[in-house]
């Protein structure tokens, strides 16, 4: 069931580049911001659940130190790979993109 609800929060969160791209006024980009910021604070928050009850008791703190380092290490080389698409071909490649990529993560979850 975790992994169902998952896979849901990440599919909010794959919907967002695409929302971003297609709307056109700022009322819309507020409501989707909403819903995506949903999907985002639920998969955050399950996949560290996942994490402590996966996690051998004996080294857990390091286990979630090692997460959590990965984790940002990816959120700090994600922008320059986006900024170099995104002038490469243009900023709706660049979401269509991000779209993608988040897709196959909810699919990997499924």
């Amino acid at each position: 069931m975790r992994r169902i609800i998952v896979a849901i929060c990440m599919f909010l969160m794959a919907i967002s580049p695409v929302v971003y791209a297609l709307s056109g006024t700022l009322f819309i980009l507020l409501l989707a911001q909403f819903v995506v910021g949903l999907g985002t604070g639920g998969v955050i928050f399950l996949v560290f659940n996942e994490l402590i009850y996966v996690a051998p008791e004996k080294n857990r703190t390091l286990y979630m130190s090692l997460f959590t380092c990965l984790t940002q290490i990816t959120s700090s080389f994600m922008p320059f790979i986006g900024t170099f698409i995104k002038q490469t071909w243009s900023i709706y490649a660049a979401l269509y993109i991000s779209a993608a990529i988040r897709l196959i993560g909810a699919g990997i979850f499924l």
